[in-house]
């Protein structure tokens, strides 16, 4: 609950000061912290029921979902009557590019790959040596930070995604690679529980 969650977001300094600087922020009474689980306790069905009404409209509902668009549309598209999409930078973008097209022919991504990695301001190299049998895909990838090995590959059409598991700073982590074959071309982009953004990155089969 909301009251049994507050005491232990108070009991640590650092969470104290966020609380104090929240009701600096939001110019809240000099007794907030002190009333505040009498004012929650206070609060009943039929405040909550008659703020939902006035604040909470079903048909203006939109539900906003981060993720690759080539898996999350065949799943939103059953439950909505339309969907925009945007890319990462904002940008509107045609659910037809997204669509995929029955019968495409699974994309050959086995071999080396020297990829080149937008991250901090610099392009850091990357190397994928991917190994595939039919839609599966294994391998390793290697970059300055270390080591990591593939799992959970797989090709759909020309996309490719799969998770490398990897040490960052000494700690083992999982960086999730998506991306689009053409040829002896791939780009996409790799991301990260501790990464905001999505890393985009392009490049070659050698």
């Amino acid at each position: 609950s909301s009251t049994g969650v507050f005491p232990i977001r108070a009991e640590t300094q650092g969470g104290l000061t966020g609380l104090i600087v929240a009701q600096e922020l939001y110019d809240l009474p000099e007794d907030y912290l002190e009333t505040y689980r009498d004012q929650v306790r206070a609060v009943t069905l039929d405040n909550v029921q008659k703020v939902a009404n006035k604040y909470i409209e079903p048909e203006m509902l939109a539900i906003v979902i981060v993720g690759d668009a080539d898996e999350v549309i065949p799943q939103a598209s059953k439950y909505a009557e339309s969907l925009e999409i945007f890319d990462t930078e904002g940008n509107p973008k045609k659910i037809e590019d997204y669509e995929r097209v029955t019968g495409l022919e699974t994309a050959q991504v086995a071999g080396e790959w020297e990829l080149r990695v937008e991250a901090m301001g610099q392009k850091l190299p990357v190397t994928l040596i991917l190994t595939q049998n039919g839609d599966a895909v294994s391998g390793k990838l290697e970059s300055m930070l270390g080591e990591g090995e593939i799992i959970d590959g797989k090709v759909t059409g020309n996309s490719f995604s799969a998770v490398a598991k990897t040490e960052f700073q000494g700690q083992g982590t999982e960086l999730g690679i998506k991306g689009k074959i053409e040829g002896n071309s791939m780009t996409g982009t790799m991301s990260n529980s501790m990464i905001p953004m999505p890393m985009e990155f392009s490049g070659s089969r050698k």
